[in-house]
């Protein structure tokens, strides 16, 4: 019985085993066999299929999963999640006929699907922790971004706060020199109502000196005036004098020449 299935196995494999199968990528294989991409990578490491890169990609020799032509239900939802436990039992089924039905291959195909639970649990944690690590590093990066927000905000509300403080500075200097000027200029004006207040005094004094020196030149007229007229007196009785004294000398005796009688 186990020889006729081998047999059966065998025939049924023969159509698949032929050289020179052209390459898909690894995305187009999975989807025309309706499986996912990491049933694909682990089929390739069950050795299954083989998996080829090139440049960068990856692909897959075209040798169907399944011994019969696979014709993809076009009519299916293709939004519909993949049934791992159906794709588990496809895979088990492939490897049931790739390896003879002896106790050895049922212990390969129980090892196989252990190893392809283990791996998909695997796969299936990993995807968990990818995620939560691109949540991760998504809220490091929003948090460093908010941080950064916020620190350049405080950096210009700082920059504000000393340009407002400064401005305040300025503003406190230029009332201190304002204040200072003002209290120049009235100490300028103190001083200069002092000098005017001095300057009016000598004016009066100088009018004073004035007054005084007209009083003084009006005397002095007063005075050569008296002494005019006292002098004209004086020179009339002078006159006076010389004429009386003129009148007072005796005329001189008129005679003739006297002549010798010789």
């Amino acid at each position: 019985m186990e020889t006729s299935t081998n047999e059966m196995s065998s025939r049924e494999i023969v159509p698949t085993l032929q050289l020179k199968r052209p390459l898909l990528p690894i995305d187009e294989y999975a989807a025309r066999e309706g499986i996912s991409r990491g049933i694909v990578e682990e089929c390739a490491k069950l050795g299954v299929v083989q998996i080829r890169k090139y440049k960068g990609k990856t692909f897959v020799i075209d040798v169907p999963l399944s011994p019969y032509p696979h014709t993809p239900d076009t009519t299916a939802d293709p939004i519909q999640p993949i049934d791992k436990t159906a794709q588990a039992g496809k895979i088990s089924e492939l490897v049931q006929k790739v390896i003879p039905d002896t106790p050895e291959s049922a212990q390969i195909t129980q090892d196989s699907g252990i190893q392809f639970g283990f791996l998909t649990a695997q796969a299936r944690s990993k995807r968990i922790w990818q995620i939560v690590a691109v949540f991760s590093t998504v809220f490091l990066f929003t948090a460093l971004f908010g941080n950064l927000w916020f620190y350049m905000d405080r950096k210009i509300q700082l920059d504000r706060i000393d340009l407002a403080y400064a401005s305040i500075q300025q503003f406190l200097n230029d009332s201190t020199q304002a204040k200072q000027q003002v209290k120049t200029l009235q100490n300028e004006l103190v001083n200069s109502r002092a000098e005017l207040v001095r300057v009016q005094n000598e004016l009066n004094s100088s009018r004073a000196e004035v007054k005084t020196a007209r009083n003084e030149l009006t005397r002095t007229r007063q005075d050569i005036k008296t002494i005019q007229q006292r002098n004209a007196r004086t020179v009339e009785r002078i006159n006076q004098q010389i004429q009386k004294f003129i009148g007072q000398i005796p005329e001189p005796t008129k005679t003739g020449p006297v002549i010798s009688g010789r």
